[in-house]
């Protein structure tokens, strides 16, 4: 069973690759700023434009959820183990609610991002940065600058957000 779960987590992440590979041949353009960090607002965000397929969408979504399950996936079998002290195995559950946590505020991001009429909207959030990309045909700093007070709100004011535009 493990072998099989080994060998399905290899061939997304060989399938990953390819498809990233393609992407970043493909288009040989840097994306373009559409705000900088020195704008008259009150915190630091970063905004690019990128062209991106659903696929490559996807696929970033996947790479996220397949690494953040392999982390859970260690986390659990050290707190298995019966060699770690209570001390040990409680900062691994720590680490396991970390997680957790960080997958509620993206999912909670997310669906508040769609809600204020975006096609789409990944959120990747750790330690004191979060990446915020979306989908939306037409866009402006006042987006950017609207999804970043959001990500403050809900996250907290001193983690760095950077905004892409698909």
């Amino acid at each position: 069973m493990l072998l099989k779960k080994q060998t399905v987590w290899l061939l997304t992440m060989l399938s990953l690759v390819i498809v990233l590979s393609v992407h970043y041949i493909l288009t040989d353009e840097k994306p373009k700023q559409v705000a900088d960090p020195s704008d008259e607002m009150q915190f630091d965000f970063e905004v690019t434009t990128d062209e991106m397929s659903d696929e490559l969408f996807e696929a970033l979504r996947l790479e996220m959820e397949d690494k953040r399950s392999k982390q859970l996936d260690d986390l659990r079998s050290q707190v298995a183990s019966a060699e770690l002290t209570t001390d040990e195995k409680n900062q691994y559950l720590d680490e396991m609610k970390e997680i957790a946590e960080y997958q509620s505020k993206e999912e909670n991001l997310e669906s508040l991002i769609r809600s204020l009429g975006f096609d789409e909207a990944l959120v990747r959030a750790e330690n004191d940065q979060v990446k915020v990309t979306v989908k939306k045909s037409e866009h402006s700093r006042s987006d950017a600058a609207q999804i970043i007070r959001l990500v403050k709100e809900q996250v907290g004011k001193h983690v760095a957000t950077s905004v892409v535009f698909e």
